[in-house]
């Protein structure tokens, strides 16, 4: 339903940060203005399965951390503020047809701090 709680899991860390700088919860949303009042931000792993989108960050990617499945009604988020051309290869793991441009695994590449939409 429209009204549905988003949970938005950050699997690693931004730079060292779990809450990768925005904060946890739904008050960050708040404070930034988000006209939509019905998402929060989570660390907590246990809630996978519950989760709308899970946040990975570019630097603390590691293929053998991955969720081991992924549910329907999940949108994973590859983020990272490093341009393509300096970030370290996809590994091999997540690749889709050996095309290096290309990730299997992730379907939105986020690169503004714009989780709520």
């Amino acid at each position: 339903s429209d009204g549905e709680t988003k949970i938005i899991l950050f699997w690693t860390k931004y730079h060292g940060s779990a809450t990768y700088d925005f904060g946890l919860g739904s008050r960050p949303f708040e404070s930034a203005g988000c006209e939509w009042s019905n998402c929060k931000t989570t660390t907590d792993r246990l809630l996978l399965n519950e989760s709308h989108a899970i946040v990975f960050h570019s630097e603390g990617l590691n293929v053998s951390d991955l969720p081991h499945v992924r549910f329907e009604h999940q949108r994973w988020v590859f983020y990272s503020f490093t341009s393509p051309t300096n970030m370290a290869p996809i590994p091999r793991e997540l690749k889709v047809n050996d095309d290096p441009t290309h990730s299997g695994w992730n379907e939105i590449r986020m690169t503004n701090v714009l989780l709520c939409a």
